[in-house]
Protein backbone atom coordinates (compact mmCIF):
# COMPACT_ATOMS: atom_id res chain seq x y z
CA UNK A 1 0.00 0.00 0.00
CA UNK A 2 2.91 2.04 1.03
CA UNK A 3 4.41 1.61 -2.50
CA UNK A 4 1.55 3.11 -4.39
CA UNK A 5 1.25 5.99 -2.61
CA UNK A 6 4.91 6.65 -3.59
CA UNK A 7 4.35 5.66 -7.23
CA UNK A 8 1.33 7.98 -7.04
CA UNK A 9 3.46 11.03 -5.50
CA UNK A 10 6.40 10.56 -8.16
CA UNK A 11 4.11 10.38 -11.13
CA UNK A 12 1.95 13.45 -9.63
CA UNK A 13 5.70 15.42 -9.34
CA UNK A 14 6.90 14.19 -12.37
CA UNK A 15 3.42 15.46 -14.21
CA UNK A 16 3.63 18.63 -12.61
CA UNK A 17 7.17 19.28 -13.23
CA UNK A 18 6.39 18.18 -17.14
CA UNK A 19 3.75 20.76 -17.60
CA UNK A 20 5.95 23.58 -16.10
CA UNK A 21 9.08 23.02 -17.74
CA UNK A 22 7.31 22.46 -21.11
CA UNK A 23 6.75 17.93 -20.87
CA UNK A 24 10.30 15.89 -20.97
CA UNK A 25 11.68 15.25 -24.42
CA UNK A 26 15.04 15.16 -25.74
CA UNK A 27 15.87 18.76 -25.30
CA UNK A 28 14.92 18.78 -21.98
CA UNK A 29 16.79 14.95 -21.13
CA UNK A 30 19.34 16.04 -23.23
CA UNK A 31 19.91 19.21 -20.64
CA UNK A 32 19.44 17.24 -17.52
CA UNK A 33 22.15 14.65 -18.75
CA UNK A 34 25.01 17.34 -19.46
CA UNK A 35 24.35 18.84 -16.10
CA UNK A 36 25.27 15.69 -14.83
CA UNK A 37 27.97 15.13 -16.67
CA UNK A 38 29.35 18.83 -16.48
CA UNK A 39 28.79 18.05 -12.41
CA UNK A 40 30.56 14.74 -12.44
CA UNK A 41 33.85 16.25 -14.78
CA UNK A 42 34.09 19.32 -12.41
CA UNK A 43 34.27 17.40 -9.51
CA UNK A 44 36.84 15.07 -11.21
CA UNK A 45 38.57 17.86 -12.19
CA UNK A 46 38.84 19.48 -9.15
CA UNK A 47 39.84 16.05 -7.71
CA UNK A 48 42.74 15.80 -10.42
CA UNK A 49 44.21 19.34 -9.48
CA UNK A 50 43.69 18.69 -5.47
CA UNK A 51 41.48 21.74 -5.69
CA UNK A 52 38.21 20.86 -4.44
CA UNK A 53 36.55 23.65 -3.04
CA UNK A 54 32.37 24.00 -1.96
CA UNK A 55 31.45 23.40 -5.57
CA UNK A 56 28.92 21.01 -4.62
CA UNK A 57 26.61 23.85 -3.37
CA UNK A 58 27.31 26.49 -5.83
CA UNK A 59 26.84 23.80 -9.01
CA UNK A 60 23.07 22.73 -7.62
CA UNK A 61 21.88 26.44 -6.88
CA UNK A 62 23.53 27.55 -10.67
CA UNK A 63 21.95 24.03 -12.15
CA UNK A 64 18.27 24.69 -10.44
CA UNK A 65 18.49 28.62 -11.33
CA UNK A 66 18.98 27.20 -14.95
CA UNK A 67 15.87 24.35 -14.42
CA UNK A 68 13.71 27.63 -13.46
CA UNK A 69 15.10 29.66 -16.65
CA UNK A 70 13.72 26.85 -18.66
CA UNK A 71 10.14 26.90 -16.68
CA UNK A 72 10.16 31.04 -17.70
CA UNK A 73 11.00 30.19 -21.27
CA UNK A 74 7.84 27.64 -20.95
CA UNK A 75 5.44 29.97 -19.35
CA UNK A 76 6.46 32.48 -21.81
CA UNK A 77 6.40 30.68 -24.89
CA UNK A 78 2.46 29.54 -23.19
CA UNK A 79 1.20 33.45 -22.87
CA UNK A 80 2.73 34.79 -26.14
CA UNK A 81 2.85 31.54 -28.44
CA UNK A 82 0.12 29.67 -26.95
CA UNK A 83 2.04 26.36 -27.88
CA UNK A 84 5.10 27.02 -29.62
CA UNK A 85 7.94 26.29 -27.90
CA UNK A 86 10.28 29.41 -29.58
CA UNK A 87 12.14 30.67 -26.12
CA UNK A 88 12.03 27.14 -24.27
CA UNK A 89 14.10 25.86 -27.26
CA UNK A 90 16.53 28.75 -27.20
CA UNK A 91 16.84 28.83 -23.64
CA UNK A 92 17.45 25.20 -23.82
CA UNK A 93 19.94 24.82 -26.50
CA UNK A 94 21.93 27.92 -25.10
CA UNK A 95 22.32 25.79 -22.27
CA UNK A 96 23.36 22.70 -23.19
CA UNK A 97 25.62 24.29 -25.27
CA UNK A 98 27.26 25.86 -22.14
CA UNK A 99 27.28 22.57 -20.19
CA UNK A 100 28.73 21.29 -22.97
CA UNK A 101 31.84 23.34 -23.46
CA UNK A 102 31.87 23.21 -19.40
CA UNK A 103 32.25 19.32 -19.81
CA UNK A 104 35.18 19.88 -22.58
CA UNK A 105 37.09 22.34 -20.11
CA UNK A 106 36.58 20.09 -17.14
CA UNK A 107 37.82 17.30 -18.86
CA UNK A 108 40.91 19.45 -20.19
CA UNK A 109 41.86 20.50 -17.47
CA UNK A 110 42.36 16.90 -16.12
CA UNK A 111 44.72 16.36 -19.67
CA UNK A 112 42.35 14.86 -21.85
CA UNK A 113 42.19 16.44 -25.22
CA UNK A 114 39.16 16.96 -26.81
CA UNK A 115 37.90 16.77 -30.34
CA UNK A 116 38.12 20.47 -31.87
CA UNK A 117 34.65 19.28 -33.99
CA UNK A 118 33.07 18.83 -30.93
CA UNK A 119 34.05 22.01 -29.54
CA UNK A 120 33.17 23.66 -32.48
CA UNK A 121 29.97 22.45 -32.53
CA UNK A 122 29.44 23.30 -29.16
CA UNK A 123 30.67 27.10 -29.63
CA UNK A 124 28.26 27.47 -33.15
CA UNK A 125 24.81 26.23 -30.82
CA UNK A 126 25.99 28.64 -27.59
CA UNK A 127 26.37 31.57 -30.60
CA UNK A 128 23.56 30.68 -32.42
CA UNK A 129 21.06 30.63 -29.10
CA UNK A 130 22.74 33.98 -27.95
CA UNK A 131 22.03 35.48 -31.62
CA UNK A 132 18.50 34.08 -30.81
CA UNK A 133 18.21 36.12 -27.54
CA UNK A 134 19.35 39.25 -29.10
CA UNK A 135 16.20 39.24 -31.49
Amino acid sequence: MKITKLIDVLMAVKKITGEILGGCDDLLLALLIFMAIEYITCTLAGIYNKKIKEITLDKIIKKSCIILLVAVGNVIDLLIFQNGNVIRTAVLSFYISSEGLGILENITVIGVSVPQKLKSILEQMKDDSSEENKK
